[in-house]
């Protein structure tokens, strides 16, 4: 009569005992370094992208033969391990879409339009600029492309984008006060007296000292609005745009209470855009003045995913020679389509790159197989 798991038992007698001590996840080789090159739906051509979960591929890559071989690497199988991180290069020359939001008239480009997506479905992505609830405009980023499994991707949508830099009014003698703005001066004017005068912009320029200068002209007041102040007027870099929205002879209030909006709207756009992370990059145009709305959407074009050509194939493993920390390098495409007595020149570049790289020290091995099924 002995115990067995704790438990006083009469023989004869069959029991059971359940271990689960080995069911848990398999832990991962962060050591392993595993490569994949091949075609995707999205990410930037010969240019390696780090992954460190499914979901981080799925968002990287949209689908194509990289994004099974990635997602299939960290989930090899029960009891395997899988890598900690996946690299991946994209070998095809794929290409992003552009477009362009005009000026008030429809015809000027005043802010330039990049996608962040590279091919086909960049051509999904769109944009909508409407006039502002209260002020400025309200902008609306979007795309139709739907991914695995169905999956769609949410609008990136802000009201009211938008930046009153200063107010400005004029108090003195003279009369029918304007101001005009370019990229790189200020001016104001009055008829007859106190005729104000013109501000050349410098690179260290902000909104404040720009305030400054035009109060010193007799009769003139602009106070600074801007929740910053230093912002710069004219930064002087086009990695950083002109902030005023250019204006010509346009009239200024005679009092406080109606005191003129200068404004940096179309700045205000592109910061926005660019901080979003989302479909699209902005530029601001030299000399932007104001948008034009519409209710309509607006869509990228240009994006195209050629098939990866021979060279292309020999550039991306150019490009795995610089990459530190792999030890495995496998092409996800590019098997014949039939069994054939001469392996596919993938095959070739991977071999000849593992052998490159334990040439100079960095000993690689190389994985390659057919198609499924084969």
């Amino acid at each position: 009569m002995p115990y067995i798991n704790g438990q006083y038992v009469v023989t004869p007698q069959a029991s059971v005992i359940v271990n689960d001590n080995a069911l848990t996840a398999p832990a991962v080789a962060p050591g392993l370094g595993l490569l994949l090159i091949g075609p995707a739906t999205d990410g930037e051509p010969q240019t390696p992208i780090v992954l460190s979960s499914p979901g981080q591929a799925v968002q990287a890559l949209k689908g194509g033969d990289l994004l099974q071989g990635a997602l299939l690497a960290f989930s090899p199988g029960a009891g395997l391990q899988g890598p900690g991180s996946v690299t991946v290069i994209r070998p095809e020359a794929a290409t992003q879409a552009t477009s362009a939001i005009k000026d008030a008239a429809g015809t000027a480009t005043e802010i330039s339009l990049t996608t962040t997506s590279y091919g086909t479905l960049a051509n999904d992505a769109k944009w909508m600029v409407q006039a502002g609830t209260t002020s400025g405009y309200n902008v609306t980023l979007a795309t139709d492309f739907v991914g695995p499994g169905g999956q769609t991707y949410p609008p990136a949508s802000q009201a009211n984008v938008g930046l009153q830099a200063a107010s400005l009014y004029y108090t003195g003698t003279g009369t029918s006060p304007t101001y005009t703005v370019t990229d790189t001066e200020f001016t104001v004017a009055a008829v007859t007296s106190d005729t104000g005068g013109t501000i050349t912009f410098t690179s260290t320029m902000t909104i404040a000292q720009l305030a400054a200068q035009v109060s010193q002209f007799t009769g003139w007041v602009m106070t600074a609005t801007d929740p910053n102040p230093n912002d710069l007027v004219a930064p002087g870099s086009t990695a950083i745009p002109a902030l005023l929205d250019n204006v010509s002879a346009a009239t200024v209030g005679t009092t406080q209470a109606t005191a003129t909006a200068v404004t940096a709207n179309v700045a205000a756009v592109v910061n926005w855009i660019n901080g979003t992370g989302a479909y699209f990059t902005a530029a601001r145009a030299a000399g932007a003045t104001a948008l034009a709305t519409s209710s309509t959407w607006t869509y990228a074009t240009g994006g195209t995913t050629p098939a990866a050509t021979t060279s292309n194939w020999t550039d991306a493993y150019t490009v795995a020679q610089s990459i530190v920390g792999i030890s495995i390098v496998v092409p996800v495409a590019g098997g014949p389509a039939t069994p054939t007595s001469t392996p596919p020149y993938q095959w070739s570049d991977n071999d000849a790159h593992c052998s490159y790289m334990a040439s100079i020290g960095q000993p690689r091995r190389g994985y390659v197989g057919d198609l499924l099924g084969m």
